[in-house]
């Protein structure tokens, strides 16, 4: 399994669906996966290692947030991750590493599928389109 590098800096919504806003347990960047302490409702890192961490609820759109503050996670919709997906083909599910708040080009420990790659046209890029993570849960 190989962890994607997703650059913080470089993650913006594209097409959002579905979102929420919930206060974050701990400090929370943009493209980091994230589900809901279920004693307290707020926002931590999801991994795949365990079944209650892999319960993914959607990736931080919220740069930086402090623990405590609020954080907006998309739960269904296209988000630009950056670079992050380039060698992965159109089409290649994105499932949740086993590493705090990362995703993955493959499954971790307990099979969380996050997304896939699908193609997003610029009108300044001409026809290369980008690869964009159209998230799903």
């Amino acid at each position: 399994m190989a962890n994607l590098t997703i650059d913080p800096k470089k993650v913006s919504p594209v097409y959002v669906v579905e979102q929420f806003t919930a206060p974050s347990g701990i400090a929370i960047a943009n493209g980091v996966a994230v589900r809901v302490e279920t004693t307290t409702g707020k926002l931590l890192k999801a991994n795949a290692a365990t079944a209650p961490n892999a319960a993914v609820k959607g990736i931080s759109l919220s740069n930086a947030t402090p623990a405590g503050m609020p954080t907006t996670v998309v739960r269904k919709g296209i988000v630009n991750v950056g670079d992050a997906l380039d060698a992965l083909a159109f089409g290649a599910s994105v499932f949740l590493s086993d590493t705090d708040g990362l995703l993955a080009d493959t499954a971790g420990t307990v099979s969380t599928k996050v997304g896939e790659v699908v193609a997003g046209f610029n009108a300044d890029a001409g026809l290369s389109p980008d690869k964009l993570l159209r998230i799903d849960l």
